[in-house]
């Protein structure tokens, strides 16, 4: 029986919420997206001050996952599949530093996983600049404003309008494409990696938080490939 003991969180930023959380909320095993900001100091941010780069603050999706239904791993594999890792002036349409990629982890483990994809991403020689993606720890997550909530849903028509102009889906469609997809199949084909992540987190224990989704709900999984939604896909992510 699922509870909410039994799930765990993830936090990432790659420039628009919308289509980060549009991708995520269409796997199975993930119970719940929340569109939101982090990464900063300020209390209680507006999307408006953060889009802005008014804070210091990221605009991020929060993932609550089941890990028996869906790893950690392949979580890390689909945000990586969404970004532009070696962008690092913003994410495509957005720029500025508080569109930057960013890895929030919630445990040693999602730590060590996130740098090891980052060091496999950049041995494999498939970007011409360095791996951009920070990797940092999970501080406080403000959600944001309710109309950006399934936004991708309750607004589609923008939704897609943003997302077919932004560039993202060009960049996906050409880069990850002439055998790049095959790196991001085997970013955790070495086992010793995730072996050494698990003995140390059995070690030194969590970072506070890892297991507590309680308050984020439920919400229907659906049973996709977690890309289909680009047939329907969107300016700027800066509407109320």
């Amino acid at each position: 029986m699922e509870t909410q003991k039994n799930l765990e969180r993830a936090t990432f930023a790659g420039g628009c919420f919308w289509c980060l959380a549009s991708v995520f909320a269409s796997l199975g095993g993930v119970k719940k997206v929340i569109a939101g900001y982090t990464g900063g100091t300020e209390k209680n941010p507006s999307h408006q001050a953060v889009i802005n780069g008014e804070t210091s603050h990221f605009p991020a999706i929060q993932v609550c996952f089941n890990p028996d239904d869906i790893s950690y791993e392949t979580l890390l594999t689909y945000f990586f599949h969404e970004i532009d890792p070696s962008d690092h002036g913003g994410s495509f349409l957005d720029r500025g530093p508080q569109f930057c990629s960013v890895v929030f982890y919630h445990s040693r483990v999602q730590k060590m996983l996130a740098e090891a994809a980052i060091q496999r991403l950049n041995r494999s020689q498939i970007c011409d600049k360095p791996v951009a993606t920070q990797v940092m720890a999970a501080p406080v997550f403000y959600k944001a404003e309710s109309s950006h909530q399934d936004f991708h849903i309750k607004n589609a028509a923008r939704y897609r309008f943003y997302r077919a102009g932004s560039g993202r889906d060009l960049f996906i469609e050409k880069f990850w494409q002439n055998g790049n997809a095959a790196v991001l199949d085997h970013l955790f084909s070495d086992k010793q990696v995730i072996q050494y992540a698990q003995s140390h987190e059995k070690k030194h224990g969590q970072v506070d938080g890892m297991k507590s989704c309680g308050g984020l709900g439920d919400r229907a999984s659906f049973e996709k490939s977690g890309h289909a939604h680009r047939q329907n896909q969107g300016h700027a992510c800066q509407g109320n």
